[in-house]
């Protein structure tokens, strides 16, 4: 052994003992705004409209494998829409404007759920939140079914005031040459306008949000694609504090998967550059 390996691995040994830092370490995917859209619904009784809007925004997720995934959790996501919402029922306008929904337990992840032998997953009551402003103006009896809940004809209403919807995503993760994952997520989110007055109707929003992200090897903590001395170094700035560094080499430095820094992450390394054993 090279005495550049020797001696990384010492100071690896040294510095790893008590570790105690533990932070999740997920994949996050970037939205692909170009393949990307959402539709946003809205129905007062049988009267129904809708918009779609291009997204922005970033899904967080863990699998329990890189190479071959068989389970998924959801860690976190949100997704903006870039466009105003533009909806016209009888009796009613409306447009909507920043509008956004995201996980509502960032931090506290879904259930394992399985992914089948073509990458299709399931995600059940999934907590989100929306924001957002909807300015309106109501005619006729549209307007005194909001008089009567205590709105005025014209005005705002806040999104955010909603509370939180449980939705269910369908989606498909599918892992490219060069350890690419791609992620297509299928959202379904509903919820009453106004929960205290569930008469004002439903806010219903679906559609198609994708996105890639290229996963780094285990033990790659500089990221440049090879396991090897250099990366000993950065490896050990992760290990002393794991919150400053991307999730990348965050990802890269989680040797055994288990979202703590520690000195099993240090042997799990030695492993990897003594004999290969880098793991997924």
């Amino acid at each position: 052994m090279n005495f550049r390996i020797m001696h990384g691995l010492c100071l690896l040994a040294v510095l790893s003992i008590n570790m105690p830092a533990v932070i999740a370490t997920p994949i996050e995917i970037d939205v692909d705004t170009g393949l990307s859209s959402v539709t946003v619904q809205y129905c007062l009784g049988a009267n129904c409209a809708n918009d779609s809007s291009p997204v922005i925004g970033l899904t967080v997720l863990k699998l329990d494998s890189i190479a071959s995934p068989a389970q998924i959790q959801l860690h976190d996501f949100f997704f903006a829409l870039t466009e105003d919402i533009q909806l016209n029922l009888t009796g009613l306008s409306a447009v909507g404007a920043g509008m956004m929904f995201e996980y509502a337990t960032p931090g506290v992840p879904t259930e394992p759920e399985p992914v089948g032998p073509g990458g299709g997953f399931s995600l059940f009551d999934v907590p989100a939140n929306q924001s957002g402003i909807v300015s309106y103006t109501a005619t006729g009896t549209t307007c005194l079914l909001l008089t009567f809940a205590g709105y005025p004809c014209a005005g705002a209403i806040d999104l955010s005031q909603q509370g939180t919807q449980l939705g269910y995503f369908t989606g498909i993760v599918e892992t490219l040459p060069g350890r690419v994952v791609r992620l297509t997520l299928h959202p379904e989110i509903s919820g009453p306008l106004d929960p205290a007055n569930p008469a004002l109707g439903t806010v219903s929003i679906t559609g198609t949000v994708v996105g890639m992200a290229a996963i780094p090897l285990r033990g790659d903590a500089n990221l440049d694609g090879a396991v090897d001395a250099a990366d000993i170094q950065p490896f050990v700035d992760t290990l002393l504090d794991p919150g400053a560094q991307s999730w990348q080499r965050r990802f890269a430095v989680d040797m055994d998967d288990d979202d703590t820094f520690d000195s099993f992450d240090a042997a799990r390394l030695v492993d990897c550059l003594i004999e290969g054993q880098c793991g997924d």
